[in-house]
């Protein structure tokens, strides 16, 4: 049997806390890059506006109702996955914490999330997403003489 090739749409947030923090959740032990620390976020459902679906990941994943702000970064990459060629189509938006309380996903694709500090990710276990998401970021303060990282 062929794979067949996918296309995957998914929306994260760079959600800093004013002392030089980002928050990341681990990915469970079973998923790819267990163990691994990423954006909180994930896949957009079909005919779901994409700054909702992040709004529902980032709530799913980490107990906190955050405001969007501006896209920082989006792309788009082909990788090979367990169910065929995957065209892995990512957008991450600013954000910043309205409310809420931060937990762990509940039986889900990440285990555990915290706020981690921006100028250690480089000696942290974590997906190129937040890698790439740290430097538009950084780039986005560097234009605006906004925080943002």
């Amino acid at each position: 049997m062929t794979e067949q090739p996918w296309v995957r749409v998914a929306c994260y947030a760079w959600v800093t806390d004013g002392e030089g923090r980002v928050l990341l959740c681990r990915l469970a032990g079973g998923e790819p890059d267990g163990g691994r620390w990423t954006l909180p976020g994930g896949g957009v459902e079909f005919g779901e506006d994409l700054a909702e679906a992040c709004l529902r990941e980032v709530r799913e994943e980490t107990g906190l109702e955050v405001r969007l702000g501006p896209i920082v970064e989006a792309h788009a990459e082909l990788v090979a996955s367990s169910r065929g060629p995957l065209h892995a189509v990512r957008i991450v938006y600013l954000a910043t914490v309205l409310g809420g309380s931060l937990r762990a996903e509940a039986e889900g694709s990440t285990d555990h999330c915290e706020f981690l500090p921006v100028d250690e990710l480089e000696e942290t276990p974590v997906v190129p997403l937040v890698l790439r998401a740290r430097a538009a970021a950084q780039a986005q303060s560097d234009s605006t003489g906004l925080a943002t990282v």
